[in-house]
């Protein structure tokens, strides 16, 4: 099974839900490929330095990371597609119209009520950054648990 992870710049948000679900799938010894990217990105961007500071918090190292840009072929070779925000996903859809049976936003697949969008942290403190690494981490242990 291949998962990509998409929001805007691949710099903050789906880089920390690429290694946080990473790290979930070598706990529960999945096989299950992860991946991500940004619909409005360069290749080869490095993360934010708030969402390594972060992911270093709970011991995950994304200094290495390099964004990617969404393609034909990203979203083609993947059975699951995990958007941010309800905008990313229908920007896909506008595109490739007939993946619409693999593409959810991340809380609407982990069947969170309410808001489906996780907020861009880009540009605020490092506290915003770790609420969003939690909210993005607490709907992957629901989704790892569903994938199980």
């Amino acid at each position: 099974m291949n998962i990509l992870f998409v929001c805007t710049g691949n710099t903050c948000r789906s880089p920390m839900a690429e290694a946080l679900m990473k790290k979930l799938i070598e706990k529960h010894n999945l096989n299950i490929n992860i991946y991500s990217a940004g619909i409005f990105t360069m290749d080869g961007l490095s993360p934010s330095e708030n969402s390594i500071l972060a992911m270093d918090e709970i011991g995950i190292n994304i200094r290495d990371y390099k964004s990617n840009t969404i393609t034909r072929e990203l979203i083609n070779n993947s059975d699951l597609i995990l958007t941010m925000t309800e905008n990313h996903k229908q920007k896909i859809l506008q595109i490739i119209p007939k993946i619409s049976n693999k593409i959810y936003t991340l809380k609407e697949y982990g069947k969170v009520n309410g808001d489906i969008n996780i907020l861009d942290p880009y540009g605020q403190n490092v506290h915003v950054y770790k609420a969003c690494r939690d909210e993005i981490n607490r709907l992957l242990e629901i989704i790892i648990n569903e994938l199980k």
